[in-house]
């Protein structure tokens, strides 16, 4: 394997790591329930948001150990990182599930951290998607 797509598996690891630590420890989105005019409660939509995020992350993550280790087809394993990685963006940027209206809400400051980790992540995949001149792209 070369060491372009080692270097590409360590960051993306790295990304993934960064959005699960943001969700779960240093920019966590808060755990307030909504009140409902029925009475009931539920959380708000960035719990759900993020919830979501932290699956995708572990998908991501794993998806970066493989290509560490996989001595062929890495190149495919990578459109699986893109995606993921693409929907952990738009988790946080559109209304698929999205984070709250208002700016001073914490769910703005976890998104500050995923949003850059998802975009690095996703271009580490690209960069190693397009790499190399045999086997440009998977078949």
């Amino acid at each position: 394997m070369k060491k372009t797509t080692k270097i590409v598996a360590a960051i993306e690891t790295l990304c993934a790591i960064i959005v699960i630590g943001a969700i779960k420890c240093w920019a966590p989105v808060r755990q307030k329930m909504l009140q409902l005019q029925n009475g009931n409660e539920t959380h708000m939509k960035c719990f759900f948001t993020a919830q979501a995020s932290v699956a995708l992350s572990v998908v991501l993550l794993t998806l970066a150990i493989v290509t560490f280790f996989a001595k062929h087809d890495h190149k495919k394993i990578q459109i699986g990182a893109l995606v993921t990685a693409a929907m952990i963006l738009i988790m946080f940027t559109t209304a698929l599930i999205g984070i709250c209206a208002k700016p001073e809400m914490a769910c703005h400051v976890t998104a500050a951290w995923c949003r850059p980790a998802a975009i690095v992540a996703g271009i580490c995949a690209l960069v190693d998607i397009f790499s190399g001149s045999k086997d440009q792209l998977p078949s």
